[in-house]
């Protein structure tokens, strides 16, 4: 480590302690910062010697990803690091990278879609999943294209690596078929369902000649089983899921096959497991144990309990996520009380027309009562007004701590709370005081 970096880590560790103990901030990202400062290349010069160097990224799954192989990691005993979920961009890798020790052997970092080219440029990591890419956030990241263009021209400089791709994904299903220097390894589900091709699916057109593809199969959105008269295709799955039954599926992979039990609910799950678990069995770790007892956290499936209610939280972000989120609530076939919590910060995407793209009329078929709050919340009720849902079953409540000890109140055991990005991070610090 040079005289710069160490400089640029001694500096950072102070404004770390003294953020934490004073009580400041988290102390997540601005000790990072600091370090850049000193160092614009800080991540590269401390992650030099790592052995592993695990990079997640992709538009919906990331964190639920990196989640479970946390949990891998851990109950495998590997001495690893990973950035705390929303610290995804290139200053909080570095803070995540002040605490490395000679005895690190692996980092395991989430990082937005948009950072990532910035993120692997400095990481040269040996190991990256991308799980899928939507429309989200147009107003900061631009078309699925533009991203794309921008991971390719990064994933062509960085030194040989292994990527899983989500083989579902035409987009990246075209990624891999031009790296060509890159070991690629596909994970995808391989089982028939009844969806059908949605108006609002994003990549819907084949990346080479840009004809409409042919679907076989849809899994959601775009993703599924496509081919194109032009001869691009689903590339052969390494890894892939055959069968989805009352939460046990199987996977079938080397001519091995296994089930595994889960408590994450949905299709789009599995494509985090099935991530994890690809990556995991690469490394030649044991992985079963660890995903069947992994427990939704961070507003993904994660449950609050509190005066006797248990509410659970499904963090929802852009037109994909959202209609998965209300399909699987479809699929718990009951009525439920749910809140619905739309902020446009920063974070969030200050566009908020992305609502536009969503299913709403879902909710007719399940919801008794609807809270609605956030920053955004006439826009909420306007997009409700315009999706036919009834008038009596929803309230407007511009308050977000007085929505929660409203949706509290009703009958209910189970309720629901379905935030945008900063609206999930204030309404779980506003359940602890309830």
């Amino acid at each position: 480590m040079g005289i710069k970096t160490g400089f640029a880590k001694l500096t950072a560790k102070v404004i770390q302690f003294l953020l934490k103990n004073l009580k400041k901030s988290r102390g997540e990202t601005a000790p990072g910062l600091i370090a850049l400062k000193i160092d614009p290349d800080f991540v590269k010069n401390t992650h030099q010697n790592i052995k592993n160097r695990i990079l997640i990224t992709g538009t919906n799954g990331k964190t639920t990803t990196t989640e479970i192989l946390r949990k891998i990691f851990e109950d495998n005993q590997i001495n690893f690091i990973s950035n705390p979920s929303g610290s995804n961009l290139l200053r909080g890798i570095a803070s995540s990278g002040l605490d490395l020790k000679k005895e690190t052997s692996t980092v395991l970092y989430e990082t937005d879609e948009a950072a990532f080219i910035q993120i692997a440029e400095q990481l040269e990591p040996n190991f990256i999943i991308i799980t899928n890419l939507f429309r989200d956030q147009l107003d900061r990241y631009g078309e699925i294209d533009t991203i794309l263009k921008k991971w390719f021209q990064v994933l062509q400089k960085i030194p040989t690596s292994t990527i899983f791709l989500n083989a579902d994904d035409p987009s990246l299903a075209f990624l891999g078929e031009n790296l060509k220097k890159h070991q690629l390894i596909y994970f995808g589900l391989d089982f028939k369902t009844d969806k059908k091709l949605e108006n609002f699916a994003d990549s819907i057109f084949c990346p080479e000649c840009q004809k409409q593809l042919a679907y076989q199969n849809i899994i959601y959105s775009h993703l599924g089983q496509y081919n194109c008269s032009c001869g691009f295709k689903k590339p052969i799955l390494k890894y892939k899921i055959i069968s989805n039954k009352n939460n046990i599926i199987k996977i079938e992979y080397k001519n091995i096959s296994s089930e595994i039990e889960t408590k994450l609910l949905g299709n789009y799950n599995l494509y985090n497991i099935l991530a994890a678990f690809s990556l995991g069995i690469e490394l030649k770790l044991k992985v079963k144990n660890a995903i069947q007892n992994f427990v939704p956290a961070f507003g993904r499936q994660e449950i609050f309990e509190v005066k006797n209610k248990k509410i659970q939280i499904f963090l929802v972000k852009n037109p994909t996520g959202f209609n998965q989120t209300l399909d699987t609530l479809v699929d718990l076939n009951k009525q439920i009380t749910l809140c619905l919590a739309i902020n446009d910060k920063i974070a969030d995407g200050k566009d908020i027309s992305w609502l536009w793209d969503i299913y709403f009329n879902k909710l007719n078929k399940i919801a008794k009562k609807i809270i609605i709050t956030g920053d955004r919340c006439l826009d909420m009720v306007l997009r409700l007004k315009y999706a036919d849902i009834d008038q009596n079953k929803y309230e407007l409540v511009n308050n977000k701590f007085e929505a929660l000890k409203k949706i509290i109140k009703q009958e209910d055991k189970y309720l629901y709370l379905l935030p945008t990005y900063t609206a999930m991070w204030e309404m779980r610090e506003m359940l602890k005081k309830i």
